[in-house]
């Protein structure tokens, strides 16, 4: 394992672990992003990470639905922040 730092920008590869997470992105579209990823050891970890934690918080969560203005807030910010 490297010691050295991602390269990588963290907010490129943030938006693409979003993508291919948050989105309904074609296979197509979902194999570019997990090439791009897979060239760098630190990012792909990070994808996997991600992708564990969200199991996660559905297999203990999904019994439990956020209020409609909360889901409303957080999509909002969300959007802000992608610049949608």
């Amino acid at each position: 394992m490297s010691s050295e730092p991602c390269p990588c920008s963290c907010a490129h590869v943030q938006a693409l672990i979003c993508e291919i997470i948050d989105s309904d992105c074609s296979e197509t579209r979902a194999a570019e992003i997990r090439a791009e990823i897979s060239r760098c050891e630190e990012c792909a970890r990070r994808l996997e990470s991600e992708r564990a934690i969200r199991m996660l918080m559905r297999r203990c969560c999904s019994e439990e639905t956020a209020p409609g203005y909360l889901r409303e807030r957080i999509t909002t910010q969300i959007n802000i922040i992608r610049g949608r």
